[in-house]
This record gives structure tokens, sequence and C-alpha cells, in this order.
């Protein structure tokens, strides 16, 4: 049994930090929550029990007259990607948070239960923001290889203008870690070190990628053919810069996969086997520049199967052995 304190929702906390909608200045209740094993949970307003977190924090946001900031404290938390064990971040305010104390924030995410593919945490608001949290995965004791999408994800950003920074993805995921779902969504500053199918997925538009860390093993008794640390599908206008994507690949497809128009990648850097390439690019009008490849497997593919291949721009590039890119 919980109980949320009464809050004077509209003055607690107001940030540069926590941006609202273009021109508005959001202020922001902060409902401090503590885990199950939390060293001073007197302090916090909301002490969670290690069974039902998801639900516990959920309602927190459920009962919100405003945007509001929860603010985990240090300990463990315990997730599901069903709708009973699930964070939801709901969109009857725009600008939620939810935040962690980077390390010390630990939040355990059970994979074993029947699932429609959902997410250890969902946010449905627009500007909603995730930060500083360490999210682990647990494997199952039984994986069903030829199913592998029946499993869930870390994080699915729902909603325009989200954000997910200084977060770090570790463990086991079988599906996708974390999904960019609509527009101008980022990911940045984040670190992921686990086994999954594909770490990042982009499927709208004028996202951002940057800045993040990857350390992989993935799927290979999945057979998945398009498995990467980030794949761009849907929408254009995304950039992709600054990563840098290394690890145990057993023979993942790419390191990057972009399928459409009008992306940048830029200034990542890859190193790795690949069984297609370094970065494969699959749509017209993207721009390739300034990524360096760290060893003689990475490479550039242009997928041609009836496209201009000049529409897509490669710019010094830098393949070590002197490698030129290729095309199929």
């Amino acid at each position: 049994a919980y109980e949320i304190p009464k809050r004077d929702w509209s003055s607690d906390v107001c940030s540069s930090d926590l941006p609202g909608p273009p021109g508005a200045s959001l202020r922001y209740a902060t409902v401090v929550v503590a885990a199950a094993d939390s060293l001073h949970p007197e302090d916090a307003d909301v002490q969670c029990d290690g069974i039902n977190d998801g639900a516990i924090i959920s309602q927190i946001y459920a009962d919100a007259e405003g945007p509001i900031r929860v603010l985990l404290m240090e300990g463990t938390f315990h997730l599901s990607d069903t709708e009973e064990g699930q964070i939801y971040i709901p969109s009857d305010y725009d600008g939620h948070v939810l935040e962690g104390q980077g390390p010390s924030t630990r939040l355990i995410c059970d994979w074993s239960g029947p699932t429609a593919s959902l997410a250890a945490i969902l946010v449905a608001s627009y500007y909603g923001q995730v930060l500083n949290l360490t999210m682990e995965g647990v494997e199952p004791d039984e994986v069903d290889w030829d199913d592998i999408f029946q499993y869930g994800s870390f994080i699915w950003l729902d909603q325009d203008f989200c954000n997910i920074r200084g977060c770090s993805f570790v463990g086991w995921c079988g599906n996708v870690a974390t999904v960019l779902y609509y527009n101008h969504s980022t990911l940045t500053n984040c670190h992921f070190d686990l086994a999954c199918l594909q770490a990042v997925w982009i499927d709208y538009y004028y996202c951002s990628v940057s800045g993040n860390t990857f350390n992989l093993h993935f799927h290979y008794e999945a057979e998945y053919d398009e498995s990467c640390a980030i794949y761009k599908g849907e929408g254009d206008g995304c950039a992709i810069t600054g990563n840098t994507i290394d690890g145990q690949y057993d023979g993942a497809a790419a390191g990057i996969i972009v399928d459409n128009y009008y992306n940048a990648v830029v200034g990542n850097t890859i190193g790795g086997y690949f069984t297609t390439a370094a970065i494969w690019i699959l749509g017209d009008e993207n721009t390739v520049c300034s990524n360096n490849f760290a060893d003689a497997y990475a490479d550039i593919k242009i997928l041609d199967d009836g496209r201009d291949r000049k529409s897509t721009r490669l710019n010094s590039s830098h393949v070590s052995e002197s490698r030129m890119p290729s095309s199929a």
C-alpha cells in the first residue's frame, strides 16, 4: 500500500534543463520515489515495494495535476514489459520527466512474462524525458528464437519532442532496446552494453541519435538480417552523429542501417565484423561523411536496386587499409 502526497502542482521545480513547448515556462512538481532497498526511504514521498514498482510509479503520473518530475532515489526498481509491470508516462500533460541518480538507480526489466511487445517504460507525453537511469534486462530461462519480437523494449518514445539522455542499458533485450517513434525525438549520451537485435530504432522525422556508445552482442540465433546498433526506418531528416560502435558483433548485418531519405550519418566511429557493411544505406539523398572505421571489416554499402546511387553523398569517411566504399 502507498499514498501519493498532496502537492502544490503549480510550483516546485522550474528548470531550463526540463524543456517544455517553445515559449512555455513549465513549473514542475517533484515527487521523490524510493525503491524497496533505498537507504533512506523516509526521505521519499512514495516508496515502491519491489513487486509492483511499475504500477506504483505510473499511478503518480496518473494522479498528477500538471507536468511532474518523478525522481527515483538510489536502489533497485523492478519492471516488466507487461501493461501491469511497465512505467506509463501519459499524455495528459506536456513535459513529464522520469529521472534517476545514474548508476545507483537500477531498473531491472523482466522479459519472461507474456507480452505484446510492450516497453518497460512507455512515454506518451509531449516533451517527455527519461534521464540518468540504468536499465538491466534479464534473459528468460528459455528464449523462443522463432518469435524474438514477442519480447519488449526498454524505452519506447511514443510522442513528439521526447528525449532519452544519460541512461545506461545493460544485460539482455530480445527486441529493440530503445524506440524513437515520433518526430524530433533525441537519444544522447547513453551507453549500451547488452545483447539485442537492435539497440536503437528510429521510425519518424527529424530525430537525433548522438554521442552514444555501443558495446553489443547480437542475437545470431534469431537469424535476423537487419541486426545493427542503429536502425533508421520510416521518416526523413534524421541525424546520426558522434556515436561509437564497438564490441562482439557475432555477425550482425551492420553498425548503422539507413532505410529512408535526407538523413545524415556523420562523425561516427565504428569497429567490428559485419555481414553486410559498417554503414548500410538503402535510401536516397543521404549524407555520409567524416566517419571513422576502426578495422578492415568496416565498409560502406549503397543498395543498388534502381535508385540513383549518386544522390547519396559520401565524403571523407576513413576506411582502414585504404578500403574504398563499395556498392552492391
